[in-house]
């Protein structure tokens, strides 16, 4: 994600092009909504905006915005002392992060800024997410079952144990490997009988 000062100039921008009332940057941290930037939210606000954040009800809510990619709009509960009535979310895509927006009524023009403001948080991240899987090969000197059928083909398999040993490599490379490299292995250990 961008750095503060990257944000807020494209949040303050968007806010005076919407005549929205606040904006968010939230992110889902360890189960629980932060607060990563905002604009024109005051501490009295921005306290009970996580407290709003934290209802279950809320949580589902975002979080199914985020997971399905789409923006929603919901009535802020009656019984929380903040304004306006609703808020609009805009979810980052690819990330956890979402686009809150205060505000009575955003028009169809105004939800296209913010989507559009959102895709510009979305392209402007200049690390990259790690992948979610490590690359398995990474860091590997050789390709282990291609090294044994290699080294296999130039050692004169003699005696009991030897045999057995290569008889129990075979056996491991049939895990890594196609069945028939495994077949063909085995032959070659057991040709010299």
């Amino acid at each position: 994600m961008p750095a503060e000062n990257n944000i807020e100039p494209k949040l303050k921008e968007a806010l005076q092009l919407t005549n929205a009332d606040w904006v968010v940057l939230s992110e889902r941290v360890g189960g629980a909504w932060v607060i990563r930037s905002s604009c024109k939210l005051n501490k009295a606000s921005h306290d009970e905006l996580l407290n709003i954040l934290a209802l279950p009800s809320i949580d589902a809510w975002l979080s199914g915005a985020v997971t399905g990619g789409y923006s929603r709009s919901s009535a802020i509960p009656k019984h929380k002392k903040i304004t306006p009535a609703r808020f609009y979310a805009f979810p980052i895509t690819g990330t956890s992060k979402i686009l809150l927006i205060g505000a009575d009524e955003q028009t169809t023009t105004a939800q296209k800024i913010w989507k559009l403001t959102a895709s510009l948080l979305t392209d402007s991240s200049p690390h990259p997410s790690p992948p979610l899987l490590p690359d398995l090969q990474t860091g590997l000197a050789f390709n282990l079952p291609l090294a044994l059928e290699k080294s296999s083909g130039r050692i004169y398999f003699h005696g009991p144990i030897t045999r057995r040993m290569a008889c129990h490599t075979a056996r491991r490379l049939a895990r890594y490997s196609s069945p028939i490299k495994c077949i063909q292995l085995h032959q070659r250990i057991h040709a010299d009988r």
